[in-house]
């Protein structure tokens, strides 16, 4: 993927969608290629970006989510951990779509039904 990547774009325009749906968009690619060797670590697939995308990938699935249906889940600023934070009821459509997510993953990473 290239990594010359257009400077006006929408907050939410999507740059790459996978065969499940789930995707990255280009603010995010940006804001990964932004930290120290990020550029290196895209174009090597190195697991750091790996990591990174799956955490674009789950974030935008619950973002669309929530916006279906803001009462769904919750995302707030976390002050302990500094970080963003999600809060969603354990037996909810958010729960069902996390679970689902990390078998993509597990399988993509070559450990199919971890999560089973």
């Amino acid at each position: 993927m290239n990594t010359n990547l257009p400077d006006d774009f929408e907050h939410r325009e999507r740059l790459f969608e996978d065969e499940e749906g789930l995707y990255l968009t280009v603010a995010q690619l940006k804001f990964f290629l932004n930290r120290k060797g990020g550029k290196k670590k895209f174009e090597r697939a190195h697991e750091d970006f790996i990591s990174y995308y799956n955490q674009c990938r789950l974030y935008n699935v619950i973002y669309d989510m929530m916006e279906k249906d803001p009462k769904c889940a919750t995302l707030y600023w976390d002050h302990k951990k500094e970080t963003v934070s999600l809060s969603f009821p354990m037996k909810g459509k958010v729960a069902q779509a996390v679970s689902f997510l990390a078998n993509i993953f597990a399988e993509e990473d070559g450990e199919s039904d971890l999560f089973d």
